[in-house]
């Protein structure tokens, strides 16, 4: 524990909270303003409506006596008049409703931001781009007898804004535990989750432990200043007074120096932890504030493709009913537009309209997991999450859904985490990939920057796995085996996630980036070595080969 160091964090906690209630009054000035506004302009646009209607009547009266007793022709004449009255009035119009758009939009966001001012936000998040953000996710499952299973530890990645976001590794590495962590399946454990600069998910196990072990510690280090205390004392009184000390009566001044002296250390390490857990207290009250005042209607733009298309449906339920049932949890219960969106949804999925009233026994493996997709979609997501949605299918209907997914994506402007162990798959489909192992990430990059550079041993063997049509390299390839035992030896060195190259970080110790350098460089100087002579193989427009 730094003494300074916490005081100077409480007190800029004390400062941002007298800041933000400041700020959440001086917004409420600004809605009720925005408010006043907006009836301003409700009565602007009210004007010009009743002048366009006394104006039509002007024009429409005299369209009648143009007309006299030949009523064939009022018809034409009144259509003249509106389109006079209305090319008069257009402009005013526009104006009006273009006012009422913008401060009714400006004030929408106000008060949305009002109801959820005390809601950890992060308005940087949006100006970067970045529709979610995971902050060192812990995720633990209690097993029982005091022991925990660590399926995510300690993760940290950002998704952008229409981004398809790949994450790859072995069965049990914690992939579908982190999307399930997204989505609010599972409460986590520690760290934050922000999405659209609002953080919908937060955990405190870790506050809570820095509490227990800052009084653990606290307290061993005042048993030890005790201990040394008595130590010193009892040597001064083994020893005797001496002249130089005064005497008796200086040595028994001296003894109550040195237990004074040793009160004031202890007084001073009890401040310490006193000022330290009012920190960490404050952060879990704001944790549990932010958990209980989550925005529903945000979370709604989150949704989940899950893994098996079997046990994800309702053997009970129709069709029809699998894909209402969000809708009607957000309270929709207009029969004909929630039928009106499930047939959309189905048709928009490659699937008939009729499907509806069937259920989910009656499909194949690949329509079932097409009504999964729809049952996603039908609530207008701005997120989705792809949880190996082609895991449990053939290679053909795998590219079905594939290109489905893609279709989707690009017509609903989607931002996506897809979810899967097979690299060469997410390759295809992902703008970046985060390879996981044991719960951690240990390498991040752009897709072609991690097949161009695969440097983390763990990539490299996913990639030795990857199989290709052509019996002459499959008879040949050498299939990597990774042993974190044999591979790393972290025994001197600790590793952490380092950026090795501009958008490529990789889980490694000082000597390994080195080695990876090294590796980059051989790699590039291959690289360019084989495409010079590929350049000299292949024959220039009016020349031959050399």
């Amino acid at each position: 524990m730094d003494f300074a160091k916490d005081r100077e964090e409480l007190a800029r906690l004390e400062e941002e909270e007298a800041k933000d209630k400041a700020e959440y009054a001086a917004l409420g000035e600004e809605i009720k303003a925005l408010r006043r506004e907006l009836a301003t302009a409700k009565e602007e646009k009210k004007t010009v409506v009743e002048a366009l209607n006394a104006r039509l009547k002007e024009f429409l009266k005299v369209a009648a006596k143009s007309c006299g007793r030949d009523r064939s022709a009022l018809p034409e004449a009144s259509r003249k008049a509106r389109e006079q009255a209305q090319a008069e009035f257009s402009d005013a119009l526009k104006a009006a409703d273009l006012k009422l758009m913008e401060v009714s939009g400006e004030l929408e966001k106000k008060v949305h931001r009002y109801k959820h001012f005390f809601v950890s936000y992060k308005p940087e998040m949006l100006k970067e781009g970045v529709a979610l953000r995971v902050i060192h996710l812990k995720q633990f499952f209690d097993m029982g007898s005091n022991y925990k299973t660590k399926a995510v530890h300690d993760i940290s990645f950002d998704i952008k804004e229409g981004e398809c976001f790949g994450l790859v590794g072995e069965s049990g590495c914690g992939k579908t535990t982190t999307g399930r962590s997204i989505i609010g399946l599972y409460d986590i454990t520690s760290g934050s989750i922000y999405y659209e600069g609002y953080r919908i998910s937060a955990g405190d196990r870790w506050n809570r432990k820095e509490i227990k072990w800052s009084r653990i510690r606290t307290n061993e280090e005042i048993k030890r200043l005790r201990e040394e205390c008595r130590a010193k004392i009892k040597a001064m009184e083994t020893d005797g007074p001496s002249v130089e000390s005064g005497g008796e009566d200086g040595m028994s001044f001296t003894i109550k120096r040195i237990e004074e002296d040793y009160e004031e250390r202890i007084k001073e390490l009890r401040e310490a932890l006193k000022v330290h857990c009012a920190i960490q207290r404050k952060y879990i009250e704001r944790i549990a504030y932010d958990n209980k005042h989550r925005d529903r209607k945000l979370l709604n733009n989150i949704q989940m493709i899950f893994q098996d298309p079997i046990d994800s449906l309702d053997p009970r339920m129709t069709v029809e009913d699998i894909i209402q049932e969000g809708l009607k949890i957000q309270h929709h219960h207009n029969k004909a537009e929630n039928h009106a969106k499930c047939v959309e949804m189905l048709e928009k999925v490659g699937l008939l309209a009729d499907y509806a009233s069937r259920y989910p026994h009656e499909f194949s493996g690949g329509q079932r997991q097409r009504i999964g997709i729809a049952r996603a979609l039908v609530m207008n997501p701005k997120f989705l999450i792809c949880d190996e949605p082609i895991s449990a299918l053939d290679v053909s209907i795998r590219a079905q859904i594939l290109n489905l997914l893609n279709d989707v994506k690009q017509d609903m402007g989607l931002t996506m985490l897809f979810i899967a162990h097979d690299l060469s798959v997410v390759k295809y489909f992902c703008d970046r990939i985060a390879v996981m192992y044991f719960g951690s990430i240990v390498e991040l990059a752009t897709s072609d920057e991690l097949f161009r550079h695969p440097l983390h041993p763990y990539t490299k063997a996913l990639l030795s796995a990857i199989p290709k049509p052509d019996p002459y390299y499959e008879k040949n390839r050498t299939r990597l085996v990774y042993d974190p035992s044999t591979a790393h030896d972290y025994s001197v060195e600790s590793p952490s996630m380092v950026e090795i190259l501009p958008g490529h970080f990789v889980y490694a110790s000082p000597s390994e980036v080195e080695r990876y350098k090294a590796e980059i460089a051989e790699d590039d100087k291959a690289a360019e070595g084989k495409k010079a002579e590929n350049a000299r193989k292949t024959p220039s427009k009016g020349g031959k080969k050399e």
